[in-house]
């Protein structure tokens, strides 16, 4: 090229900067991301979908860029290549969004259940006697002594169903194991939480803890002598643990202290209620005292 062909673009080069365009080739850098929506709650089970918006120095939206997102608590909200939060458990997480060095994030919070959803709970704080008009089933059975539940017989099972309020198919129900003052877990039966109960058979979908098996169980419950679904040997609870179901679709879950341990499918039961059982082995002269401390159910 002779002197005078480099020198004629050498300044029609300088022009093209002069006059603020970009040469061919040149990349535009990611000034900034932007994600929408700006944080979200949701019910375990939930999702939505995150959108990251990348922008060069000028404000300019640039769709040709690599985005990665992040969770930095991905057991309870895990994020997708693409965007999309699934809530998986209660709690909290930061999901980050990056891009050629620059990020944004937001925060999800994620709630037993859903925003808006009915929920009921009863902490059974307050004078000793019967658990009142909001339980029915086997409710007689069962006493409030020293702010928690007890049962009144020596030996049985005892089953409390929540009649305060009436909830969607989808549903939950926990337990909050008590103070067992006078004896061992390992003398009962079982403390069980169930959804979808059948005021007439007494069916239902169960979770709980089996001494006898020694083993946490997913049980179709209220026939005899039941159907085990799941089963996971393990060590028994303890006194402030607390015992989740969760029954969504076809989809039946167990949780100690939100920890998933068990999952099953079943078809049979559509809707109904949810509550309690205090379970002991027969036979037995112990009478469980404070079993239960608190316990929360509704619709997921």
């Amino acid at each position: 090229m002779t002197s005078r062909r480099r020198l004629g673009c050498a300044i029609v080069l300088a022009a093209c900067w002069a006059c603020g365009g970009t040469p061919t080739g040149t990349a535009v850098g990611v000034a900034s991301v932007t994600i929408e929506p700006d944080g979200a709650t949701l019910g375990i089970g939930q999702s939505v979908q995150l959108v990251a918006t990348l922008r060069d120095a000028g404000g300019n939206v640039l769709t040709d860029r690599s985005v990665t997102f992040s969770s930095d608590n991905s057991s309870v909200a895990a994020v997708s290549s693409t965007g999309m939060v699934s809530a998986d458990a209660a709690g909290t997480a930061s999901i980050t969004a990056a891009s050629e060095g620059e990020n944004d994030a937001v925060t999800i919070i994620v709630q037993t259940a859903p925003p808006g959803a009915r929920t009921a709970a009863d902490d059974f704080d307050r004078a000793d006697g019967p658990l009142g008009p909001n339980w029915s089933g086997q409710a007689a059975n069962l006493t409030i002594e020293g702010g928690e539940v007890s049962m009144i017989q020596a030996n049985g099972n005892a089953g409390a169903v929540w009649a305060g309020d009436t909830f969607g198919p989808d549903q939950f129900s926990e337990v909050v194991i008590g103070s067992l003052n006078g004896g061992s877990i390992l003398e009962f039966r079982g403390i069980q939480a169930f959804a979808r109960f059948q005021s007439g058979s007494a069916l239902r979908y169960a979770f709980h803890y089996f001494s006898d098996g020694g083993a946490y169980e997913i049980k179709f419950d209220g026939g005899s002598p039941g159907i085990v679904l799941a089963s996971l040997p393990a060590p028994p609870p303890a006194p402030g643990d607390t015992i989740r179901v969760e029954v969504r679709g076809t989809t039946i879950r167990g949780f100690l202290n939100g920890l998933l341990l068990l999952e099953t499918t079943h078809t049979q039961l559509t809707d109904g209620s949810v509550g309690f059982v205090i379970g002991l082995n027969q036979g037995s002269q112990f009478r469980p005292r404070r079993a239960v401390t608190a316990w929360r159910g509704g619709e997921l």
